[in-house]
This record gives C-alpha cells, sequence and structure tokens, in this order.
C-alpha cells in the first residue's frame, strides 16, 4: 500500500493530508479558499497545496479529492450546501438518483427564501453556513463567520439570528428523524464543532419529532472539520479508473497524473 493524499475543499479553506500505510499523518496543510478570486485561482491553489503536501515524500498517487455538492454523473458537480450520509449495515445508500442523503433541500417553509437548487423554502436557505452568514449581515450590517457569531457571543446583539438557527435545525433534522429513525445521527462539517448543536440544537430537534421520547443520540463526529480531507484520502485504498475514478456523497477521487498545472480543471471537462 503506498501513500494516501487527500484534499478537502471547503468555502473558507483548503486542506491537503498525506497518510502512510497505517493511516498515520505524515504531512499536512491548510490554506485560505480566497474563493472571492473565482474558480481558476482555487484551482491553481489546489495544485499548489497538493504539490507542496508532496513535496520531498513518497507519493505515486492517486489523489482523493473532497468537494461540496452533489453528483451529477453526466455532468460533474452540481452545488453546495446541507448535504448527508445515509449508511446501513455498513454500507453508503446512495438511491438509484444518488440523491439520497440531500436533506437541505427538503422544504422547510413552503413559499420562502430562494434556494440555488430552483426551489423555494429549502432547509439550504435557512441552515447552511451560508445562509446563516447571510442572514446576520442583513441584521449586523457585517459579515461575520458563523463559528465566530457563536463562539464570540456576537449574537447576543441580535439574539433572534441564534434562536432561528436552533429552531430550524431541530426543525429540519427533526423532518429527518420522523423518516429514518436512525440509530445515531453525527454532526460533521466546518460547524459541527460547534456545541449548540448538542444541547439546545438536540433538545430543539427531540421536541420536533414525532415521538415524545428520542433516543437517538446526536453526536460530535471525532475528526471535527477535517473528515473531509480524511476521507478523501482514504478513497484510493478501493475503487478507481484511468481518470474520472470515483464519486460518492460529493467526494471526487482524481487520478495524480491529472493534477499537475490546471489538468485538474479539464478533469471536469
Amino acid at each position: 500500500m503506498a501513500n494516501k493524499l487527500g484534499i478537502d475543499l471547503g468555502g473558507t479553506k483548503i486542506e491537503a493530508i498525506l497518510l502512510d500505510e497505517s493511516l498515520q499523518v505524515l504531512k499536512r496543510n491548510r490554506i485560505p479558499t480566497k474563493r472571492e478570486e473565482g474558480y481558476d485561482a482555487i484551482l491553481n491553489r489546489i495544485v499548489d497545496l497538493a504539490k507542496e503536501t508532496i513535496s520531498n515524500q513518497n507519493f505515486e498517487g492517486p489523489i482523493g479529492i473532497c468537494t461540496p455538492g452533489a453528483i451529477d454523473y453526466n455532468t460533474g458537480i452540481l452545488g453546495t450546501g446541507c448535504g448527508a450520509g445515509i449508511v446501513i449495515n455498513k454500507q453508503i445508500h446512495r438511491g438509484p438518483n444518488h440523491i439520497a442523503g440531500e436533506w437541505g433541500h427538503h422544504v422547510l417553509y413552503q413559499g420562502g427564501r430562494d434556494c440555488y437548487c430552483g426551489n423555494k423554502g429549502c432547509t439550504e436557505a435557512y441552515i447552511s453556513g451560508t445562509a446563516l452568514e447571510s442572514e446576520w449581515k442583513s441584521l449586523s450590517g457585517k459579515f461575520d463567520r458563523v463559528t465566530d457569531i457563536i463562539d464570540n457571543n456576537l449574537y447576543k446583539d441580535h439574539p433572534e439570528w441564534k434562536t432561528n438557527f436552533i429552531h430550524n435545525f431541530g426543525l429540519a433534522l427533526a423532518n429527518v428523524l420522523d423518516i429514518l429513525d436512525p440509530d445515531a445521527v453525527v454532526i460533521g462539517g466546518g460547524l459541527s464543532k460547534l456545541d449548540l448543536f448538542y444541547n439546545e440544537g438536540k433538545e430543539a430537534v427531540y421536541q420536533s419529532t414525532f415521538s415524545d421520547k428520542m433516543v437517538t443520540p446526536i453526536l460530535k463526529n471525532q475528526l471535527g472539520d477535517s473528515a473531509g480531507v480524511f476521507g478523501a484520502a482514504m478513497l484510493g485504498e478501493s475503487v478507481h479508473s484511468d481518470r474520472f475514478l470515483y464519486c460518492k456523497l460529493g467526494t471526487v477521487l482524481f487520478n495524480y497524473n491529472y493534477i499537475s498545472d490546471l489538468a485538474l480543471e479539464n478533469s471536469w471537462k
């Protein structure tokens, strides 16, 4: 088994990790995404980060890239936002349309906020990081990250922001629990470090479900906001082909030969 490289592309940061055969970390780097600089600039930053991470290391590929969005198996990435993975008997359930787990696009409020998917009132438009930051800016006139709003108690200037956040999170996840009744819910992603999900948020979920005695635990994942980069690196153990290697739940695996310079962009075409 060879060393494995994973890259996680997020809205605020790009992270790369190189794992050895026993999945121990050999090298790890993070850089800001700088999404305001545009598509080509982000591709260049991914390429540069990948090259820097494998420099002076034993690496032959492939590279796993975790990127936000649903997968259209004909055209590629569709979008970003609130997504989930459904695991049944240790197997990922994708569904015949490959949209299983897209809880961000069930309608929370009929005729509500516009969503990029074309519908109105989607969960995505209320509790995604982007939506929460946009709502905060409309209240405060300032742009702040969700984690900063919570951790620095900025929300106290506009308590309705946090109240809405917890209420909408509880309502949205309760809908999922009512349908699937899972054994556990594990919260992942960049916001998963927020403690409110596991106290106030959990109570909001339980209060909105059909059952009057919920036992499903809502858990914090063990890898924090680095779960994606570890998963991307580990994808290389399983399935691949010569070019577009594998897609699952928003994670794309590319062959190392296609990462040089701007060849990553061509891999999408």
